[in-house]
């Protein structure tokens, strides 16, 4: 997608989507949420439940499991605690750690055995 404006002084400038990006048009994405909802109502029926999972894992995470060629492909970076950090390029390894951290929490006596799980990619 290239877009091109020309703004009061005659200057233009291009907007092109990032390379591997894909972005979803509004009617696309209305269709998305249709589908998606349909997919969650029969989930639950059948007794499925919904998780969530952060967008950046532990680089570690994906190292164990592909090994270093796999890290390469990955979109990895340092945040600002000099932790090496990656954009989640799948689910399996993060889903095995939040499963292990609910055993965990449930073999202890945790009374709460369910965490938060959401998108946050900034510090607090």
């Amino acid at each position: 997608t290239i877009l091109q404006y020309t703004d009061a002084g005659d200057t233009d400038f291009v907007l092109e989507a990032t390379v591997g990006v894909y972005l979803v048009q509004i009617w696309v994405g209305m269709e998305l949420n249709w589908l998606f909802s349909q997919w969650r109502a029969v989930s639950t029926q059948y007794g499925f439940s919904e998780y969530d999972a952060p967008v950046l894992e532990n680089e570690d995470l994906y190292k164990r499991k592909a090994g270093e060629e796999i890290v390469e492909q990955m979109y990895n970076f340092v945040d600002r605690e000099d932790h090496r950090v990656t954009l989640r390029p799948e689910m399996t390894p993060t889903l095995a750690r939040m499963v292990l951290s609910r055993v965990r929490m449930s073999a202890e006596g945790s009374h709460n055995a369910t965490a938060q799980m959401a998108e946050a990619l900034e510090y607090t």
